[in-house]
């Protein structure tokens, strides 16, 4: 499992506030801290745990790399993590904008399968309107995941390597070798799941649902009675599988986006109703629980917090029972 940095936003209440400004203007971390804040979320997770947005803007300030009317100077980067020990390489001096492919381009994808991060600023496309740092901490199977400071919305943290290569404009290489182990909080508290379900008898997806609980049908997804074909399951943090087993075929492909018109980002098939799903996350703190309601009985089955298409233990349902209802969690 790839070393996952702290994710820290710029828009943050703790600091969005706070003065980041060149002479002469009046800006703050939450308009134009998105350099300081990538920077923090390496530090805080390689060296120095007590690191915040804070900290690296006061830095880049004092030394001058605040930009007037824009955001940060490139030559910010190298200097700031040399000052907790952490080696940092620029990896191109020409704007890469619209390029898909160059040394440079080759250079990071060989660094992000080896364990190294990539900061990276990105032009007008996907992550920006106009220019915006963001640090990529992994690479698999053509997808690159993120920690956006301005952002947790899926295709923000989890896109693939082709529309990243597109659009990003100038790339930093980061060792993460020296990591030192320390308590760092992966934002269990601010972790959500996110989840949805299709119902088969009037080919609908349901309502996008957070989290779970047992008072109205706003805590589960599904409507009781009416069999399941399909589910759509993502984080705003870490890492996320799920499959479902079909009542009259075997488990599907595993999936790991989150779309409701993507067929290669939900698990399911239109019409063949689910009898059991498994699902598992990593990369955040505390574990992923789910369980689902039968329509067969009426009944919610237990908790799961496994993964496994084997063993009961590890999966929610019963094969042959269709499912009407999911819920899923993440607990401490």
């Amino acid at each position: 499992m790839p070393l996952k940095p702290i994710s820290y936003l710029q828009t943050d209440s703790r600091w969005k506030n706070h003065n980041y400004s060149a002479k002469g203007e009046k800006k703050t971390i939450g308009s134009s801290g998105c350099g300081p804040t990538a920077a923090a979320m390496a530090i805080a997770t390689l060296k120095d745990k007590n690191v915040t947005p804070v900290t690296t803007a006061e830095w880049s300030m004092a030394h001058g790399y605040k930009a007037l009317n824009q955001g940060t100077f490139y030559s910010y980067f190298v200097p700031q993590l040399a000052q907790y020990g952490i080696s940092c390489q620029k990896l191109n001096n020409a704007n890469l904008y619209g390029k898909s492919t160059s040394d440079a381009h080759s250079r990071a994808l060989a660094d992000l399968k080896s364990g190294k991060w990539i900061l990276a600023c990105m032009g007008k496309g996907n992550w920006t309107k106009s220019g915006h740092f963001i640090l990529v901490y992994a690479y698999e199977n053509g997808t690159v995941y993120i920690n956006d400071p301005a952002s947790t919305k899926p295709a923000r943290i989890q896109n693939t390597w082709d529309l990243f290569a597109k659009q990003v404009k100038y790339m930093w290489s980061i060792s993460t070798s020296d990591y030192i182990k320390t308590d760092i909080p992966q934002t269990a508290s601010n972790t959500e799941v996110i989840y949805t379900s299709h119902r088969i008898s009037d080919n609908k997806w349901g309502n996008e649902i957070k989290g779970y609980h047992n008072n109205n049908s706003m805590g589960y997804s599904g409507v009781f009675g009416k069999a399941i074909d399909k589910i759509a399951v993502r984080l705003t943090d870490g890492f996320l599988t799920y499959t479902v087993h079909r009542k009259n075929g075997g488990w599907g492909n595993e999936i790991t986006g989150f779309s409701t018109t993507d067929t290669n980002k939900y698990a399911g098939s239109t019409g063949q109703p689910i009898d059991a799903i498994a699902i598992k996350a990593t990369g955040i703190s505390g574990k992923i629980k789910y369980r689902v309601h039968r329509k067969t009985d009426g009944k919610w089955g237990n908790w799961i917090s496994g993964y496994s298409k084997t063993d009961t233990a590890g999966y929610a349902g019963s094969f042959g029972k269709e499912i009407d209802a999911i819920q899923i969690g993440i607990e401490s």
